[in-house]
């Protein structure tokens, strides 16, 4: 029998819920402090996929040289960490037990909130389980990262329409804009995220001023566009959008659905048509060539 059963074997055996308080040397190391040292990665998962993770949490806030609030080097706690890998046992246990508290050891070094790296794992559970946390939902309503981006452009980016319903529904703007005045929905159709932009462009109920970014371009020309190299710089530091050749027709004809005009040129005098005609994409070229013809 391997070590890595023998562990198993006594982890079934043991179980009792206060393992790791049961379970510690005269200097206060638990197995898993061992395992760790050992370099023991198969040990390690083993002893914190006993669903005795929140235990380790506790364990190693109880340490007096380990706070909640610690960040790594870019600046992130416990709570970031614990969004991304969609630990919902380790967030109650954070919340409600260590009492931490994200409206105040809430930003890391992108300036960018617990909430936001939620979306931008798309977590859609936590990004709930946050929502209904009232303190939080109220600090994050206009917040902004460093690429002044909302936690709603931000769900525009992945494209979850789930996300950008579940944000609008708790008050978040879907007209603020990030620091090329780009709207969520320009982003959206940057990225070719049909569902997403089809649920901004209904949800303004009706036609309304057009939306205009820095440039002077509307959803319309992020679509034509591609948008991806807006995307990329923004999203540098978290998950990245695909690289791959972006759809943007079915994003083109949602838009022209909701009197996106074909013919407005921008602050450089370039057209919708111009800008499909300098990333050589045929089809959309086509496709607006007969509409403004």
């Amino acid at each position: 029998m391997n070590l890595q059963n023998i562990l198993k074997l006594f982890l079934t055996e043991l179980g009792p819920k206060n393992l790791y308080s049961l379970c510690q040397d005269k200097n206060g190391q638990s197995p898993l402090h061992y395992a760790a040292a050992s370099a023991s990665l198969a040990a390690c998962e083993l002893l914190i996929s006993n669903k005795k993770g929140e235990l380790v949490v506790r364990l190693l806030a109880s340490k007096k040289t380990i706070a909640v609030a610690m960040r790594n080097k870019r600046g992130m706690t416990a709570f970031h960490i614990a969004v991304l890998a969609d630990n919902l046992p380790a967030l109650r246990v954070l919340l409600n037990d260590l009492k931490f508290n994200p409206t105040v050891n809430v930003l890391d070094s992108d300036n960018r909130s617990c909430l936001m790296w939620a979306v931008i794992a798309g977590q859609e559970e936590v990004v709930r389980k946050l929502l209904i946390e009232k303190s939080i939902a109220l600090f994050h309503k206009a917040h902004k990262d460093k690429k002044q981006l909302t936690a709603l452009h931000l769900a525009a980016l992945i494209g979850s329409k789930e996300i950008c319903k579940l944000l609008v529904d708790h008050g978040y703007s879907s007209t603020e804009r990030d620091a090329f005045e780009a709207t969520p929905e320009h982003l959206a159709a940057g990225q070719g995220h049909i569902d997403a932009l089809t649920y901004f462009a209904f949800n303004k109920g009706g036609p309304g001023p057009p939306l205009l970014d820095c440039m002077g371009r509307t959803p319309l020309f992020y679509a034509c566009l591609g948008g991806q190299a807006h995307a990329v710089e923004v999203m540098s530091k978290g998950q990245s959008p695909s690289l791959d050749p972006i759809n943007s027709l079915p994003c083109i004809k949602v838009l022209l659905q909701h009197h996106y005009n074909t013919n407005v040129a921008d602050q450089d005098g370039k057209t919708p048509l111009d800008l499909a005609v300098s990333k050589s994409n045929q089809e959309i070229i086509k496709f607006l060539a007969e509409r403004t013809s």
